[in-house]
């Protein structure tokens, strides 16, 4: 029963693991754009995150179900194989969407769009996409990435191995 106690726990963290992230997300975003939020109140802005968490909620769920099945098979696999997996799967995503969020801050910011659709004509011409952001913007860009990947890395790491041992134990 504690087995179950424990994978059950896990996978409850590694959900909102990602719901945490999200809002730092959405955060980052309000905050990369604080002249826009300021305009839209503190209430419109309250509401971003409270509308938002239903989105969140959603992605997290999609974003967690290999995690999920793949503790389940924990009992027929090793968990050593499982932890890794779960590890780079984790991380290639967090990489990703960090990559995501910081090209919708500095689109948006030069274009006044969310990321969507709209940017797909554009993908076979990276350099028009290059073209409306200045060297500082990449430069930027690019720090904060790689910091807030290594980051997000780190506390997911950390959960991950803490969760993981009491289901190996």
């Amino acid at each position: 029963m504690k087995n179950f106690k424990n994978r059950f726990l896990f996978n409850l963290n590694y959900y909102l693991l990602w719901i945490g992230y999200f809002l730092f997300a959405r955060l980052f975003f309000l905050l990369f754009h604080f002249n826009k939020t300021q305009e839209l109140g503190f209430v419109t802005s309250l509401k971003t995150f409270i509308y938002g968490i239903y989105l969140d909620f959603s992605f997290a769920a999609y974003l967690s179900i290999i995690p999920f099945l793949l503790i389940i098979f924990s009992v027929f696999v090793t968990s050593k194989k499982i932890r890794t997996i779960i590890k780079w799967y984790s991380y290639i995503l967090l990489i990703f969407i960090n990559l995501l969020l910081i090209i919708d801050a500095g689109l948006y910011q030069s274009w006044g769009i969310r990321l969507d659709t709209s940017l797909l004509p554009y993908l076979n011409t990276p350099e028009l996409m290059i073209a409306s952001t200045s060297t500082f913007q990449l430069i930027s860009g690019f720090i904060f990435w790689f910091l807030s990947s290594y980051i997000f890395i780190k506390i997911f790491k950390r959960s991950i191995n803490k969760n993981l041992n009491k289901i190996t134990k």
